[in-house]
């Protein structure tokens, strides 16, 4: 992934990017001031793309040994709070994302290709999610 930077004012910070995979080139544009950043043109932009972000869109492993570290440092002076991989947990959430909500609302008109995405989606979850199983770490479903 490219990231290319056209406005790094604070109160209106810029970004573009280009990902590259065998099949096409995606992109999609942030926006963001002191407070928030978000999407102003979304990764998916046709129903085709979905299928890519299957092929590659990559999942990352926890770092459990790092994770390990830090709960043996932190002890019993707090709660070690964690993440599930992407810029949202829940799976419709983390779809608007990556999708533009008014096409993902044609679920009513294609919910095949709604369901889908979101399967694709949770997928990749429970890989990340598989990838945090450790004694010392508790993970819920729920």
């Amino acid at each position: 992934m490219n990231a290319k930077i056209v406005s790094d004012d604070l109160d209106q910070r810029l970004v573009d990017y280009i990902i590259t995979t065998p099949e096409a080139i995606l992109t999609f544009k942030t926006e963001g001031n002191q407070k928030t950043t978000w999407t102003s043109d979304y990764l998916v932009k046709q129903d085709e793309d979905i299928e890519l972000i299957r092929k590659y869109l990559s999942v990352p492993r926890l770092d459990k040994k790092t994770v390990n570290k830090l709960y043996e440092r932190l002890g019993d002076r707090g709660i070690m709070r964690s993440f599930v991989w992407a810029e949202q947990v829940g799976c419709w959430q983390h779809s608007c994302c990556l999708m533009d909500v008014h096409k993902l609302i044609c679920c009513f008109d294609k919910p095949d290709c709604v369901h889908k995405f979101l399967r694709i989606l949770l997928e990749k979850k429970l890989h990340f999610i598989e990838s945090m199983q450790s004694p010392k770490l508790e993970t819920s479903r729920s």
